[in-house]
């Protein structure tokens, strides 16, 4: 999964997973599960450097079992979503990156929303400004695939067979 903050990976990522029956590996919830429920704004280098490398050990163990697995994390950068490509290239697998592309607004307004419902954790909207500053959408030599958030049944017939 690739894109901002409140664009729906977390959705798309359950729904496929149960569709697909496959891994989930939400960054989020290694977080939450390592350091408790913190804000990312107050996490420290070396506790988010502990997390990441539970979430990869997770990645390889699942993967070296023969497991499908979807990673839902922001994965911003070609830099990140490198990482977990090498872990799949060392067992000869493919990896797609699936970029949940929202606009700005739409996130910012989610975020919003979240505000009054706290159906998730809090996250400031300077971190999804900077997330949207950050973000390096997939290029070529990325197997990839594009989601604009239309109706989930709809994407997968025309993208997962």
């Amino acid at each position: 999964m690739c894109g901002l903050p409140f664009s729906g990976k977390t959705t798309l990522s359950k729904y496929l997973a149960k569709l697909l029956h496959a891994i989930r590996i939400d960054l989020d919830e290694v977080k939450v599960k390592l350091l408790g429920n913190i804000e990312d704004e107050k996490v420290l280098q070396e506790q988010w450097d502990r997390v990441y490398e539970d979430m990869y050990t997770h990645i390889k163990k699942n993967l070296s079992q023969g497991k499908s697995v979807i990673q839902d994390a922001g994965n911003f950068t070609r830099y990140e979503r490198g990482l977990v490509r090498t872990i799949a290239d060392k067992m000869n697998l493919q990896t797609v990156v699936i970029y949940v592309d929202v606009p700005l607004a739409v996130a910012l307004e989610r975020r919003m929303q979240n505000e009054q419902t706290k159906s998730r954790f809090h996250v400031q909207e300077e971190t999804v400004l900077a997330s949207a500053k950050e973000i390096e959408p997939p290029i070529v030599g990325e197997t990839s695939i594009i989601y604009h958030g239309e109706p989930l049944e709809t994407w997968v017939k025309q993208f997962i067979n």
